[in-house]
């Protein structure tokens, strides 16, 4: 079966591949956004059958000591910010709220989906998937705080892994570093290195050719 490489837009996706790709792999673009990239990748997955599927792409670091703008990482695992009830101070995510996002195909799993999933890896990095990236480098230190695991945030792997999880498919998510988190000046942005090192990771983590 073939691997599914998942890229959120365009711009990523000509930076990545300028040439069609080619051979046991599929390319497709997910979309941007949590609501998005779930239902996409929900479509691709229920139209053909995978090995496994790679989501590729930027993200922001929210801790640029173990993720500093130009690396990649391969992620462990993906929590997911802002699902809940209030913002700022007043914000109650669903543990607090007791709300399980989703408790199985008979409302009575004995595990319910909170807000955290587990992704092929390796490594024990993680991964925060937001609604809107931070806006202000005092909203991506919250959400540091809220998560004190991750190291990066972007906008589509919990909804990505929460459709590969529902069809049995191994997700890996590979994301390149292009800027803080909150700093919202695009000239401060290193897209094309980080999607350099995104696209050799990922080949190298998949046992592909470049």
């Amino acid at each position: 079966m073939p691997t599914l490489i998942l890229i959120p837009t365009v711009l990523e996706a000509k930076l990545l591949f300028p040439k069609p790709v080619t051979g046991q792999v599929r390319m497709a673009l997910c979309g941007f956004s949590l609501a998005i990239a779930g239902t996409r990748a929900a479509e691709l997955l229920s139209r053909e059958k995978y090995e496994r599927v790679l989501l590729l792409g930027i993200a922001g670091s929210l801790d640029v000591d173990a993720a500093p703008i130009g690396s990649a990482h391969s992620f462990s695992s993906v929590r997911v910010d802002g699902l809940g009830c209030g913002e700022g101070a007043r914000f109650e995510d669903a543990r607090a709220l007791k709300m399980p996002l989703f408790t199985g195909e008979d409302g009575a799993d004995k595990e319910p989906l909170f807000d955290e999933l587990a992704l092929a890896g390796p490594g024990a990095a993680a991964l925060l998937s937001v609604a809107s990236a931070a806006g202000s480098p005092e909203e991506a230190l919250r959400r540091r705080r809220r998560h004190p695991t991750v190291i990066a945030e972007d906008m589509e792997a919990f909804a990505v892994a929460f459709a590969c999880a529902r069809a049995g498919v191994p997700l890996h998510v590979v994301r390149g570093i292009s800027n803080i988190a909150g700093e919202r000046d695009k000239d401060e942005w290193r897209v094309k290195p980080a999607l350099e090192a995104a696209k050799s990771t990922a080949l190298g983590l998949l046992g592909l050719e470049r």
